[in-house]
């Protein structure tokens, strides 16, 4: 009974040993790989980024621009009020008691930013 348990376990790793593959194998697979689908394609004159074409939706451009105070105020007065904060324990319910006094540096902020193409860390 004991050397059939021996048998039994030398077969496994017999079998396993067989089935290994070894870090050469998979190198060899994946170094032919491309030379494979190449050989697969056919030669065309036709423009490969012409099969592209329709594939996807036309980007659109974006573009950053300086805000105006009218356009920060209303940002602000559309804000949810949460109990959630920033960074910095910074609340909407800060930022709304303090909007009167914070929109024009702020707006100077931001635009400088936007004109500098600087923006804090912490934003990115």
């Amino acid at each position: 009974m004991h050397m059939e348990h021996y048998k039994s376990k030398e077969r496994k790793k017999k079998e396993t040993e067989e089935n290994c593959l070894l870090p050469q194998d998979f190198s060899n697979f994946f170094a032919q790989v491309a030379d494979k689908l190449i050989d697969k394609i056919p030669n065309t004159k036709d423009d490969p980024l012409e099969y592209l074409k329709g594939l996807f939706p036309p980007t659109t451009e974006f573009e950053f621009r300086e805000v105006t105070l009218v356009e920060l105020r209303d940002i602000i007065n559309q804000m949810k009020n949460k109990k959630s904060s920033d960074i910095y324990g910074m609340t909407v319910e800060i930022v709304m008691s303090l909007r009167n006094l914070i929109i024009s540096p702020l707006t100077k902020l931001i635009n400088h930013s936007i004109r500098s193409c600087v923006f804090p860390r912490v934003l990115k």
